[in-house]
């Protein structure tokens, strides 16, 4: 199965754990791929880069992360489900303030629900982000009904459209997915 990193172990506990749990190589290598592909959106956007939200599940949610936040160019928002966030990414000033919507299942077994809380609030929680989290009871790996709702809520809140087009763009696997969310 294809994914955006490899990873070393899913016995995960600490930050520290977090990083000595993936190939940074790999995370690195592949956010070249995906900076290019965002480039090539907001060219498309006549350079309007704030036009691009980009939306990522599970290990594309972490990969999302680390994408967006060492963007060059200023994007519209990111979208974090059941991931979370590298405790290590030096985030570029372009990316420091956009706003973020996070969800996550409570009793997701996959990726801990209370160490990706604690990552969120050390790292992001005291940033200048706008940030919305939908921690869900009861909820595990999958994003529920209700998550995808105050999803698109907290979108067309950030894009102040009542009416829009919106090109979604899937990258890599479904599993692992990555979304281009662009506001043509």
């Amino acid at each position: 199965m294809n994914s955006w990193f490899n990873l070393t172990t899913f016995d995960v506990k600490s930050p520290e754990d977090i990083v000595n749990s993936f190939s940074y190589d790999d995370m690195v290598s592949n956010s070249f791929r995906v900076h290019e592909i965002m480039r090539e959106e907001i060219r498309i956007l006549r350079g309007n880069s704030k036009k691009l939200f980009v939306a990522g599940y599970s290990q594309g949610c972490i990969m999302q992360f680390y994408c967006d936040l060492t963007f060059d160019e200023t994007i519209g928002g990111l979208i974090g489900l059941s991931g979370y966030f590298m405790p290590t990414i030096q985030e570029n000033e372009a990316n420091s303030r956009i706003p973020i919507f996070l969800y996550h299942g409570k009793i997701d077994q996959l990726i801990n629900f209370e160490l990706a809380k604690r990552i969120y609030e050390e790292k992001l929680d005291n940033n200048t982000h706008n940030i919305e989290k939908v921690f869900e009871d009861g909820q595990d790996h999958e994003v529920s009904d209700n998550g995808k709702l105050k999803e698109l809520e907290w979108f067309i809140n950030q894009t102040n459209q009542t009416s829009f087009t919106i090109i979604i763009k899937p990258m890599f696997s479904f599993i692992f997915s990555i979304l281009l969310v662009v506001l043509a």
